[in-house]
């Protein structure tokens, strides 16, 4: 696959043929094994003889090779490409380079992704998939996506918009794409990418339509599931511009306890320059929703709030006490604190009042 990956930058019509060719052949070599194997099993053969397949393989498909070899496929020689199995979708992904180079190099990673997001939209069941072929396949994509021209974007994630579904391979795509862009500084991509989930995440989560992998896909989308060193309080990616879209998810999204754990954890860490207006996207919805007053709390939640409110409330003690209203702010999630018991959250509230 690296061979492949780098024969792009050096032999564009060698590694398109390799890869049009791993995706006509690998099914092919695949159902001559099960036919290979199931006539020896009738004749009593538990063997499986490499060399003899392989011989077999090319003397079958002689035509066709001699065709890759001479850079005469096409995508059309493919067939349906919704009929390939997922490790072989995966596979065909990872044989392709980070930078797309042209509009059938763009055309052929439409359809590998299209059919791959299909087909995970339709096997709904998480169990099923495996794991690494997913992780390999949404790995490739992320940075696949982040390398390419900015007008590409929206093409290229618009099969995940379509089949939008709340599962686990929904949330480990978003934590791929922070992963990615950690690595390729892709700003006006990766935040172009959040924009658009923005709305179906809302939609979906609110309707309730399925919500078993509803927890994981907020903390992917707001930060939270990403481990990031205690000493990193800040991210390029991350600046005053983007806070506005977690204000609209902390105001659009119905209560939830994984919103206000995600918010939270990510004014501990990457969001720290960010706390001032943070705390006051927390405090309308502790407002707005009394319901988070009987929600059983996310682990760590009511540290993370205690954590940040006592930063604050310690740098702008005499700010807080002289502006009735930014004062108020914080008194709303001092009270909830002291509600959960929180001892901080009690002394805190004392030292304002």
């Amino acid at each position: 696959m690296m061979a492949i990956c780098q024969l792009w930058g050096e032999n564009y019509d060698d590694a398109y043929s390799l890869l049009l060719g791993y995706m006509l052949f690998q099914p092919k070599y695949i159902d001559l094994i099960n036919k290979v194997r199931k006539e020896n099993l009738e004749n009593g053969n538990y063997t499986l003889d490499s060399e003899k397949l392989l011989g077999e393989f090319k003397t079958v498909n002689k035509t066709d090779l001699n065709r890759m070899v001479n850079n005469e496929l096409s995508i059309s020689d493919l067939g349906d490409i919704q009929n390939l199995d997922l490790f072989i979708l995966s596979n065909a992904i990872n044989l392709m380079p980070n930078k797309l180079q042209s509009k059938e190099h763009s055309f052929i990673a439409y359809k590998i992704i299209s059919a791959f997001v299909r087909k995970l939209a339709y096997d709904n069941n998480d169990d099923k998939i495996d794991y690494m072929v997913c992780n390999n396949f949404l790995r490739k994509y992320a940075h696949i996506v982040l390398c390419s021209e900015n007008s590409e974007v929206s093409k290229l994630i618009e099969p995940f918009i379509d089949n939008f579904n709340v599962s686990r391979s929904t949330a480990k795509m978003f934590q791929e794409f922070i992963y990615a862009e950690d690595q390729l500084h892709s700003y006006d991509n990766f935040w172009l990418v959040w924009n658009q989930f923005k709305d179906k995440i809302i939609k979906v989560i609110n309707n309730k339509s399925n919500i078993w992998y509803a927890d994981e896909i907020i903390k992917s989308y707001l930060f939270a599931n990403v481990q990031w060193k205690d000493t990193t309080k800040e991210w390029h990616s991350l600046k005053s511009t983007n806070m506005r879209l977690i204000k609209d998810i902390s105001e659009q999204i119905n209560p939830h306890s994984s919103v206000l754990y995600s918010i939270s954890k990510l004014l501990n860490d990457i969001g720290s320059p960010f706390v001032a207006d943070g705390l006051i996207y927390i405090s309308n919805m502790l407002s707005d929703h009394p319901e988070y007053d009987i929600f059983e709390l996310e682990i760590n939640t009511d540290y993370y709030l205690e954590n940040i409110v006592r930063k604050y409330i310690y740098k702008e003690r005499e700010q807080i006490k002289k502006n009735r209203q930014l004062k108020s702010k914080i008194l709303v999630i001092l009270n909830f604190l002291v509600e959960k018991g929180s001892t901080i959250g009690y002394l805190l509230r004392e030292s304002i009042l």
